[in-house]
Protein backbone atom coordinates (compact mmCIF):
# COMPACT_ATOMS: atom_id res chain seq x y z
CA UNK A 1 0.00 0.00 0.00
CA UNK A 2 3.01 2.60 0.88
CA UNK A 3 4.78 1.55 -2.44
CA UNK A 4 1.54 2.57 -4.40
CA UNK A 5 1.02 5.87 -2.88
CA UNK A 6 4.74 6.44 -3.02
CA UNK A 7 4.29 5.92 -7.02
CA UNK A 8 1.05 7.59 -7.53
CA UNK A 9 2.99 10.89 -5.51
CA UNK A 10 5.96 10.18 -7.83
CA UNK A 11 4.33 10.16 -11.16
CA UNK A 12 1.77 13.33 -9.53
CA UNK A 13 5.02 15.04 -9.09
CA UNK A 14 6.33 14.27 -12.28
CA UNK A 15 3.42 15.05 -14.65
CA UNK A 16 3.59 18.59 -12.65
CA UNK A 17 7.29 18.90 -13.49
CA UNK A 18 6.89 18.19 -17.08
CA UNK A 19 3.91 20.31 -17.32
CA UNK A 20 5.51 23.38 -15.10
CA UNK A 21 8.64 22.85 -17.55
CA UNK A 22 6.45 22.75 -21.03
CA UNK A 23 5.00 26.34 -19.75
CA UNK A 24 8.13 28.05 -19.17
CA UNK A 25 9.26 26.55 -22.87
CA UNK A 26 5.84 27.67 -24.12
CA UNK A 27 6.29 31.13 -22.21
CA UNK A 28 9.78 31.94 -23.09
CA UNK A 29 9.68 30.35 -26.68
CA UNK A 30 6.48 32.35 -27.11
CA UNK A 31 4.77 29.54 -28.52
CA UNK A 32 1.42 30.43 -28.12
CA UNK A 33 -0.23 33.26 -30.03
CA UNK A 34 -3.20 33.73 -27.95
CA UNK A 35 -0.64 33.74 -24.54
CA UNK A 36 1.46 36.54 -26.29
CA UNK A 37 -1.38 38.56 -27.46
CA UNK A 38 -3.03 38.10 -23.84
CA UNK A 39 0.31 39.63 -22.21
CA UNK A 40 0.62 42.56 -24.45
CA UNK A 41 -3.02 43.64 -24.66
CA UNK A 42 -2.97 44.28 -21.10
CA UNK A 43 0.10 46.77 -21.65
CA UNK A 44 -1.55 48.75 -24.37
CA UNK A 45 -5.33 49.21 -22.98
CA UNK A 46 -4.00 51.50 -19.89
CA UNK A 47 -3.58 54.67 -21.70
CA UNK A 48 -6.79 54.64 -23.28
CA UNK A 49 -8.47 58.31 -22.80
CA UNK A 50 -12.71 58.94 -22.64
CA UNK A 51 -14.46 61.75 -23.80
CA UNK A 52 -17.25 63.25 -21.28
CA UNK A 53 -16.93 60.03 -19.45
CA UNK A 54 -18.03 57.91 -22.62
CA UNK A 55 -16.74 54.58 -24.54
CA UNK A 56 -17.59 55.96 -27.63
CA UNK A 57 -14.64 57.43 -30.08
CA UNK A 58 -12.40 57.34 -27.17
CA UNK A 59 -8.72 57.63 -28.10
CA UNK A 60 -5.07 57.06 -26.51
CA UNK A 61 -3.30 59.72 -24.24
CA UNK A 62 -1.74 62.15 -26.49
CA UNK A 63 2.06 62.75 -26.78
CA UNK A 64 2.45 59.04 -24.55
CA UNK A 65 4.59 56.41 -24.94
CA UNK A 66 3.70 53.07 -24.59
CA UNK A 67 5.88 50.01 -23.94
CA UNK A 68 4.38 46.36 -24.80
CA UNK A 69 5.89 43.43 -22.65
CA UNK A 70 7.03 41.94 -26.38
CA UNK A 71 9.14 45.65 -26.35
CA UNK A 72 6.66 46.82 -29.46
CA UNK A 73 6.80 50.73 -28.81
CA UNK A 74 3.60 52.82 -29.02
CA UNK A 75 4.19 56.20 -29.63
CA UNK A 76 0.86 58.68 -30.01
CA UNK A 77 0.48 61.65 -31.35
CA UNK A 78 -0.67 65.34 -30.21
CA UNK A 79 -4.50 63.65 -30.83
CA UNK A 80 -4.00 60.33 -29.04
CA UNK A 81 -3.32 57.97 -32.05
CA UNK A 82 -0.56 55.72 -32.80
CA UNK A 83 0.75 58.25 -35.88
CA UNK A 84 3.40 61.91 -36.21
CA UNK A 85 1.86 64.53 -36.00
CA UNK A 86 0.18 65.33 -39.30
CA UNK A 87 -0.77 68.96 -40.82
CA UNK A 88 -3.34 70.00 -41.92
CA UNK A 89 -2.34 72.04 -44.96
CA UNK A 90 0.45 69.26 -46.28
CA UNK A 91 0.37 69.66 -49.98
CA UNK A 92 0.23 65.72 -50.28
CA UNK A 93 -2.65 64.00 -50.99
CA UNK A 94 -4.11 62.03 -47.95
CA UNK A 95 -6.54 59.19 -47.26
CA UNK A 96 -7.21 58.26 -43.78
CA UNK A 97 -7.18 54.92 -42.74
CA UNK A 98 -10.11 53.90 -39.34
CA UNK A 99 -10.14 50.68 -37.71
CA UNK A 100 -9.43 48.96 -34.31
CA UNK A 101 -6.03 47.04 -33.41
CA UNK A 102 -5.42 45.65 -36.46
CA UNK A 103 -5.07 48.90 -38.32
CA UNK A 104 -3.26 50.33 -35.50
CA UNK A 105 -0.43 47.75 -35.55
CA UNK A 106 -1.23 45.44 -32.08
CA UNK A 107 2.09 43.56 -31.87
CA UNK A 108 4.02 45.19 -34.79
CA UNK A 109 6.56 48.65 -34.70
CA UNK A 110 4.94 50.96 -36.38
CA UNK A 111 7.42 50.50 -39.55
CA UNK A 112 6.01 47.61 -39.70
CA UNK A 113 2.12 47.95 -39.43
CA UNK A 114 -0.46 48.40 -42.73
CA UNK A 115 -0.54 52.34 -43.34
CA UNK A 116 3.13 52.84 -42.42
CA UNK A 117 3.54 50.16 -45.52
CA UNK A 118 1.27 51.87 -47.51
CA UNK A 119 2.38 54.99 -47.87
CA UNK A 120 6.35 53.79 -48.41
CA UNK A 121 5.02 51.52 -51.13
CA UNK A 122 3.08 54.63 -53.12
CA UNK A 123 6.56 56.72 -52.21
CA UNK A 124 8.50 54.56 -54.26
CA UNK A 125 5.70 55.13 -57.13
CA UNK A 126 6.69 58.33 -57.09
CA UNK A 127 2.55 59.15 -55.58
CA UNK A 128 3.09 61.50 -52.71
CA UNK A 129 0.03 60.76 -50.57
CA UNK A 130 0.48 60.88 -46.60
CA UNK A 131 -1.86 57.86 -44.88
CA UNK A 132 -3.03 59.13 -41.95
CA UNK A 133 -4.33 56.53 -39.22
CA UNK A 134 -6.88 57.15 -36.90
CA UNK A 135 -7.53 53.61 -35.44
CA UNK A 136 -7.30 52.36 -31.71
CA UNK A 137 -7.61 48.98 -30.36
CA UNK A 138 -11.65 47.98 -29.51
CA UNK A 139 -13.08 50.60 -32.41
CA UNK A 140 -15.98 49.62 -33.85
CA UNK A 141 -18.12 51.14 -36.49
CA UNK A 142 -20.27 53.59 -33.92
CA UNK A 143 -16.64 54.56 -32.54
CA UNK A 144 -15.89 55.68 -36.10
CA UNK A 145 -18.17 57.79 -36.83
CA UNK A 146 -17.46 60.33 -34.03
CA UNK A 147 -13.79 60.21 -34.99
CA UNK A 148 -14.68 61.10 -38.38
CA UNK A 149 -16.94 63.87 -37.46
CA UNK A 150 -14.27 64.81 -34.74
CA UNK A 151 -10.70 64.57 -36.79
CA UNK A 152 -10.61 63.34 -39.76
CA UNK A 153 -12.88 65.72 -41.42
CA UNK A 154 -10.48 68.32 -40.89
CA UNK A 155 -7.45 66.81 -43.15
CA UNK A 156 -10.05 66.75 -45.79
CA UNK A 157 -8.76 63.38 -46.91
CA UNK A 158 -9.31 62.37 -50.87
CA UNK A 159 -10.05 58.51 -49.70
CA UNK A 160 -10.96 56.65 -46.49
CA UNK A 161 -10.47 53.24 -46.06
CA UNK A 162 -12.67 52.01 -42.47
CA UNK A 163 -11.18 48.32 -41.56
CA UNK A 164 -13.82 46.26 -40.15
CA UNK A 165 -13.51 42.43 -38.35
CA UNK A 166 -16.06 40.28 -36.83
CA UNK A 167 -15.76 41.81 -33.45
CA UNK A 168 -17.13 44.87 -34.56
CA UNK A 169 -20.83 43.80 -34.81
CA UNK A 170 -21.31 43.04 -31.55
CA UNK A 171 -19.62 45.96 -30.03
CA UNK A 172 -22.01 48.23 -32.77
CA UNK A 173 -25.02 46.72 -30.56
CA UNK A 174 -23.91 46.57 -27.13
CA UNK A 175 -23.46 50.50 -27.15
CA UNK A 176 -26.22 51.60 -29.32
CA UNK A 177 -28.79 49.52 -27.16
CA UNK A 178 -29.93 51.82 -23.64
CA UNK A 179 -27.91 51.20 -20.58
CA UNK A 180 -31.32 50.15 -19.27
CA UNK A 181 -32.31 47.46 -21.68
CA UNK A 182 -31.08 43.78 -21.74
CA UNK A 183 -30.18 42.10 -24.10
CA UNK A 184 -32.74 38.85 -25.12
CA UNK A 185 -31.10 35.52 -23.76
CA UNK A 186 -31.08 34.43 -27.78
CA UNK A 187 -29.17 37.66 -28.26
CA UNK A 188 -26.42 36.73 -25.24
CA UNK A 189 -23.52 38.34 -25.82
CA UNK A 190 -20.40 36.44 -23.96
CA UNK A 191 -20.76 33.17 -22.07
CA UNK A 192 -20.96 32.86 -17.98
CA UNK A 193 -18.23 34.17 -16.26
CA UNK A 194 -18.08 31.49 -13.16
CA UNK A 195 -14.99 30.19 -12.79
CA UNK A 196 -13.94 27.08 -14.40
CA UNK A 197 -10.62 25.01 -14.19
CA UNK A 198 -10.77 25.48 -18.13
CA UNK A 199 -10.83 29.49 -17.81
CA UNK A 200 -8.16 29.32 -15.38
CA UNK A 201 -6.10 27.49 -17.95
CA UNK A 202 -6.91 29.85 -20.74
CA UNK A 203 -6.10 33.23 -18.55
CA UNK A 204 -3.02 31.20 -16.57
CA UNK A 205 -1.33 28.54 -18.94
CA UNK A 206 0.56 29.44 -22.25
CA UNK A 207 1.25 25.95 -22.33
CA UNK A 208 -3.01 25.11 -22.09
CA UNK A 209 -3.33 27.77 -24.90
CA UNK A 210 -0.72 26.34 -27.34
CA UNK A 211 -2.40 22.79 -27.34
CA UNK A 212 -5.73 24.18 -27.60
CA UNK A 213 -4.65 26.35 -31.00
CA UNK A 214 -3.05 23.03 -32.60
CA UNK A 215 -5.74 21.22 -32.21
CA UNK A 216 -8.32 23.90 -33.32
CA UNK A 217 -5.85 24.31 -36.52
CA UNK A 218 -6.30 20.65 -37.14
CA UNK A 219 -9.93 20.51 -36.77
CA UNK A 220 -10.27 23.97 -39.06
CA UNK A 221 -7.54 22.18 -41.95
CA UNK A 222 -8.60 18.58 -41.83
CA UNK A 223 -12.29 17.75 -40.82
CA UNK A 224 -15.72 19.61 -42.13
CA UNK A 225 -17.27 21.87 -39.85
CA UNK A 226 -20.57 23.83 -39.46
CA UNK A 227 -19.16 26.70 -37.83
CA UNK A 228 -16.44 28.29 -37.31
CA UNK A 229 -15.24 28.56 -33.19
CA UNK A 230 -15.34 31.80 -31.65
CA UNK A 231 -17.30 32.73 -34.67
CA UNK A 232 -21.49 32.91 -34.05
CA UNK A 233 -23.70 33.79 -37.14
CA UNK A 234 -24.74 37.30 -37.05
CA UNK A 235 -27.93 38.32 -35.59
CA UNK A 236 -30.60 41.20 -37.66
CA UNK A 237 -30.03 42.98 -35.16
CA UNK A 238 -26.26 43.26 -34.92
CA UNK A 239 -26.53 43.57 -38.87
CA UNK A 240 -28.91 46.56 -38.24
CA UNK A 241 -26.96 48.80 -36.44
CA UNK A 242 -23.79 47.81 -38.25
CA UNK A 243 -25.31 49.07 -41.26
CA UNK A 244 -26.78 52.09 -39.55
CA UNK A 245 -23.27 53.46 -38.39
CA UNK A 246 -21.96 52.55 -42.18
CA UNK A 247 -24.96 54.58 -43.87
CA UNK A 248 -23.75 57.23 -41.37
CA UNK A 249 -20.08 57.33 -42.44
CA UNK A 250 -21.13 56.92 -46.46
CA UNK A 251 -23.12 60.37 -45.85
CA UNK A 252 -20.53 62.39 -44.28
CA UNK A 253 -18.19 61.14 -46.82
CA UNK A 254 -20.23 62.00 -49.95
CA UNK A 255 -21.08 65.50 -48.33
CA UNK A 256 -17.57 66.20 -47.79
CA UNK A 257 -16.60 64.18 -51.42
CA UNK A 258 -14.58 61.61 -49.99
CA UNK A 259 -14.05 58.14 -51.25
CA UNK A 260 -15.09 55.47 -48.88
CA UNK A 261 -13.85 52.25 -49.42
CA UNK A 262 -14.02 49.35 -46.88
CA UNK A 263 -12.11 46.17 -46.04
CA UNK A 264 -13.12 43.64 -43.77
CA UNK A 265 -10.01 41.93 -42.14
CA UNK A 266 -11.18 38.36 -41.57
CA UNK A 267 -10.29 36.46 -38.68
CA UNK A 268 -7.67 33.64 -39.18
CA UNK A 269 -10.00 31.06 -38.33
CA UNK A 270 -11.99 32.49 -41.48
CA UNK A 271 -9.49 31.70 -43.46
CA UNK A 272 -7.73 28.77 -42.37
CA UNK A 273 -11.22 27.02 -42.36
CA UNK A 274 -11.86 24.59 -45.13
CA UNK A 275 -15.35 24.68 -46.07
CA UNK A 276 -15.36 28.11 -48.19
CA UNK A 277 -18.53 28.87 -47.84
CA UNK A 278 -18.33 29.38 -44.02
CA UNK A 279 -15.41 31.02 -43.76
CA UNK A 280 -16.30 33.83 -45.91
CA UNK A 281 -20.02 34.66 -45.13
CA UNK A 282 -19.59 37.79 -43.42
CA UNK A 283 -17.28 39.02 -45.86
CA UNK A 284 -19.63 37.92 -48.48
CA UNK A 285 -23.05 39.76 -46.56
CA UNK A 286 -20.54 42.80 -46.17
CA UNK A 287 -19.66 42.72 -49.60
CA UNK A 288 -23.28 42.12 -51.09
CA UNK A 289 -24.46 45.25 -48.68
CA UNK A 290 -21.92 47.84 -50.24
CA UNK A 291 -22.38 46.40 -54.10
CA UNK A 292 -26.24 47.42 -53.59
CA UNK A 293 -25.25 51.04 -51.37
CA UNK A 294 -22.77 51.50 -54.57
CA UNK A 295 -19.67 51.59 -51.69
CA UNK A 296 -16.57 50.14 -52.67
CA UNK A 297 -14.99 47.18 -51.03
CA UNK A 298 -12.14 45.51 -51.02
CA UNK A 299 -12.00 42.02 -50.57
CA UNK A 300 -8.79 40.32 -48.96
CA UNK A 301 -9.88 37.02 -47.84
CA UNK A 302 -9.25 35.23 -50.89
CA UNK A 303 -5.84 36.78 -51.44
CA UNK A 304 -5.50 35.79 -47.20
CA UNK A 305 -6.82 31.76 -48.09
CA UNK A 306 -4.53 31.87 -51.37
CA UNK A 307 -1.32 32.75 -49.40
CA UNK A 308 1.34 29.85 -49.41
CA UNK A 309 1.26 29.77 -45.34
CA UNK A 310 -2.27 32.02 -44.22
CA UNK A 311 -1.08 31.15 -40.06
CA UNK A 312 2.00 33.36 -40.90
CA UNK A 313 0.21 36.54 -41.90
CA UNK A 314 -1.44 36.16 -38.05
CA UNK A 315 0.03 36.93 -34.58
CA UNK A 316 -3.13 35.58 -32.98
CA UNK A 317 -6.59 34.84 -33.63
CA UNK A 318 -7.41 38.53 -35.40
CA UNK A 319 -4.17 40.64 -35.45
CA UNK A 320 -1.80 40.72 -37.99
CA UNK A 321 1.82 39.76 -38.19
CA UNK A 322 4.68 42.32 -39.81
CA UNK A 323 4.40 39.30 -42.56
CA UNK A 324 0.71 40.08 -42.56
CA UNK A 325 0.89 44.15 -42.44
CA UNK A 326 2.80 43.66 -45.66
CA UNK A 327 0.66 41.58 -47.68
CA UNK A 328 -2.91 43.32 -46.58
CA UNK A 329 -0.56 47.04 -47.64
CA UNK A 330 0.39 44.82 -50.75
CA UNK A 331 -3.45 44.54 -51.67
CA UNK A 332 -4.40 48.00 -50.69
CA UNK A 333 -1.87 49.60 -52.56
CA UNK A 334 -2.96 47.48 -55.71
CA UNK A 335 -6.42 48.75 -54.93
CA UNK A 336 -5.51 52.35 -55.09
CA UNK A 337 -3.01 52.61 -57.65
CA UNK A 338 -5.39 50.63 -59.96
CA UNK A 339 -7.36 53.74 -60.03
CA UNK A 340 -4.53 55.83 -60.88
Amino acid sequence: MKSILINSLTLVISIFLSFLVAEVVCRKAKLSKTWSSYIDSKSITNNLKKFNNSNIGYTRIPNDTIKTSNDVIFITNNLGFRDINRGKKSKNKKIALIGDSVFEGFGVEVDDRVSNKIETSLLAKNLNYDILNFSIAGYATIDQVQILERYVLDYSPESIILQICYNDFERNLIESLPKSESLPKSESLSKSEEVSFKKVLQTNSAFYLFLAEQYSYFKLKNRKNNQIPNVQPLSQDKWKWTKFYLNKIQYLCKTHNIEFIISYVPLANEVIISQDGIGKKVNNDLENYCTKDSIAFLSVINQFRDYYNPESLYLDDCHLSVKGNEFLSKIIVEHLTSKK
